[in-house]
C-alpha cells in the first residue's frame, strides 16, 4: 500500500514539473529565462516545483497592480498638465538624443523635464548631511522611500530629523521595503511613529502574500521628497556604509553616488512616490495640487528624464532604455554597476559598441556580498573582453554606486543594477540627466573609481583556475533566475 502511494506521488510530481514546463514555454520568457527552467525542472525534482510557484512568475498582486493602474492616470494627469502650463518642452535641447527622450516619456508617461539645478553626492557625510538639513528645513511634507533603512547613527539621525518634523506639523510618510528594511524597528521605529510619522513596509512577506504574489518582487527605489521642491534619488539607502545584510561576508565599506535636484524633475518623483504610497499606505493621496507647487525652470537648468520600471509599472521600461542608450553611444560608455548579470540583449550591446571603437569600461567591485550573482556575472568575462570591453575591480569597499556616462553629454544616475533582476523584476527608479557639465562631474567620480581600481586583463583572466571557471558556467546557466 506504501509503495503504490509512494509512486502515485512521484507520477503526480512529474506531471506537476511538466505541467508547469509547458507553462513556461507558453509564457514566451527570454530563451535563457525559459532553458534555465527547463534545466531546473527537469534535474531538481520537488524543489523546483516549490521555486517556481515562489518566483516562477512575475506576479506583484491583484490590488497593487489595479491601484497603480488607478493612481497612474492621475499622476500622468498632473504631469501633463505641468508640461502644458509650466512650458517644459524639451524638443531641441538635446540634440541627439530626441528618440531616447520619446522612448522614456512614451514607456514611462512621463516627459523630460528641464532647468533643474544638480548636486551629486558621491560621499555617505554629504548625502546625509544634505538630507538631514533639508529634512531639517522642511515646513508641509517629506516623503522617503528606500529600500534599506537600519538604525545605526546615520538612519537614526535622519529617523530623528523626520520626528522633530512631525511634531511641528509637517506631513511625514515613509515606505520601506519589508525585506530590505527588516532591521528597520524597535525604539526608532516607534519614537517617529509616537511623533505622527507615517511609516509603511511594503510588498510585505507572508504566507498568505506567497499564495497570492512573487515575494522577490522587491521596492528598489531611493527617493525623498521635501515640500515638492527638493529630492533626492540614487543608490544611498538610509545605512551606514559599513553595514552587513545578514550573514552575507563583509565587503567593506559601501561607495554610492545620489544626486541632489531643485526644479521640475522633482515631481516626477513626487508622482512615483504617490503612486507607491497608495498601493501600500491604502490611501489615495486627492489633495495632489498641494505636494506639486509650481518651480521656476530657467533656461540654463538641467534637462532631466525621470522614468520608473518593474512590476505594477511598464516592466522593461529601463531596459529598453539601457539598449537604447548603449546605441547611441559614439565615443564613450563608462558604467559603474555593483551587481553585474547582463541578459542577451545587453551583452549584445555592450559588444557591439566596444566592437564599433567605443570606449566601453565597466566598473565593478572586487569584492560582492552576494557571491552567486558576482559568480555569474564573471561568466561573461571572456566575451566581453575578447570584444574589447574593458573591465575593472574596484578595490577599496563595495562600489555600489550605479552611474552611467555617455560621450560626455548624458549621464544617468538609478537604483536599478545592470542585471535581469532589476530590468525585469524589482521597482526601480532612473534618472537620465542629458547636461554636459554634470557628465562631467559623473566622468570624474568614475575617474576616482578607476584610480582605486585594477584593471582586468585578457591574458589574466583566462589563466584562473578550473575550479572557478566550473562555478561560473554554473551559475551562468541560472543567471537568469538570480
Amino acid at each position: 500500500m506504501l509503495a503504490q502511494v509512494l509512486g502515485l506521488l512521484v507520477v503526480a510530481e512529474a506531471l506537476a514539473r511538466f505541467a508547469i514546463a509547458l507553462r513556461v514555454l507558453m509564457r514566451r520568457c527570454g530563451t535563457s529565462q525559459t532553458m534555465a527552467w527547463m534545466l531546473v525542472l527537469l534535474f531538481v525534482p520537488v524543489v523546483s516545483l516549490v521555486a517556481y510557484m515562489l518566483v516562477g512568475e512575475n506576479r506583484l498582486g491583484s490590488r497593487r497592480a489595479r491601484n497603480y493602474v488607478d493612481t497612474t492616470s492621475r499622476v500622468r494627469a498632473t504631469i501633463e498638465r505641468l508640461v502644458r502650463d509650466r512650458d517644459q518642452n524639451w524638443l531641441g535641447r538635446a540634440p541627439g538624443f530626441e528618440s531616447l527622450q520619446r522612448l522614456l516619456e512614451s514607456s514611462s508617461d512621463i516627459p523630460a523635464l528641464r532647468g533643474n539645478r544638480l548636486r551629486l553626492l558621491e560621499t555617505p557625510d554629504a548625502f546625509f548631511d544634505a538630507l538631514h538639513d533639508d529634512i531639517e528645513n522642511a515646513t508641509h511634507h517629506v516623503h522617503i522611500l528606500t529600500f534599506i533603512w537600519t538604525t545605526g547613527p546615520r538612519g537614526t539621525r535622519i529617523g530623528q530629523a523626520l520626528a522633530r518634523a512631525a511634531r511641528r506639523g509637517v506631513e511625514c510618510r515613509v515606505i520601506v521595503d519589508d525585506v530590505g528594511s527588516k532591521a528597520f524597528e524597535g525604539e526608532l521605529v516607534e519614537h517617529m511613529r509616537a511623533a505622527g510619522v507615517r511609516i509603511v513596509r511594503c510588498l510585505p512577506v507572508n504566507p498568505i502574500r506567497v499564495l497570492l504574489a512573487r515575494i522577490d518582487i522587491r521596492n528598489h527605489r531611493k527617493i525623498a521628497v521635501i515640500d515638492g521642491r527638493v529630492a533626492f534619488t540614487g543608490s544611498h539607502n538610509i545605512a551606514d556604509p559599513d553595514f552587513k545584510l545578514l550573514s552575507m561576508p563583509r565587503v567593506g565599506l559601501w561607495v554610492d553616488a545620489t544626486i541632489r535636484i531643485e526644479g521640475p524633475a522633482v515631481h516626477a518623483l513626487q508622482g512615483i512616490f504617490l503612486r507607491d504610497w497608495s498601493a501600500d499606505a491604502h490611501e489615495a493621496v486627492t489633495n495632489e495640487s498641494e505636494y506639486f507647487p509650481a518651480i521656476d525652470a530657467p533656461d540654463g537648468g538641467s534637462l532631466v528624464h525621470v522614468a520608473p520600471s518593474g512590476a505594477g509599472d511598464r516592466g522593461e521600461a529601463i531596459h529598453h532604455a539601457m539598449m537604447a542608450l548603449f546605441h547611441d553611444a559614439e565615443k564613450e560608455l563608462w558604467i559603474a554597476t555593483p551587481y553585474f548579470v547582463p541578459d542577451e540583449a545587453t551583452r549584445a550591446s555592450l559588444i557591439i559598441a566596444a566592437r564599433c571603437g567605443v570606449d566601453v569600461r565597466l566598473i565593478l567591485p572586487a569584492r560582492n556580498d552576494h557571491r552567486l550573482v558576482q559568480a555569474a556575472g564573471r561568466s561573461y568575462y571572456d566575451e566581453l573582453l575578447g570584444a574589447g570591453v574593458r573591465i575593472w575591480h574596484y578595490d577599496k569597499g563595495l562600489l555600489h554606486s550605479k552611474a552611467i556616462n555617455v560621450d560626455g553629454r548624458v549621464s544617468v544616475i538609478t537604483s536599478a543594477n545592470l542585471d535581469m533582476r532589476s530590468f525585469f523584476l524589482n521597482l526601480e527608479v532612473t534618472s537620465v540627466v542629458f547636461d554636459e557639465g554634470f557628465s562631467a562631474k559623473v566622468r570624474a567620480m568614475q575617474e576616482r573609481y578607476l584610480a582605486d581600481s585594477t584593471e582586468v586583463t585578457r591574458e589574466q583572466w583566462c589563466a584562473r583556475g578550473v575550479h572557478r571557471r566550473f562555478v561560473e558556467s554554473v551559475c551562468q546557466v541560472l543567471a537568469p533566475l538570480l
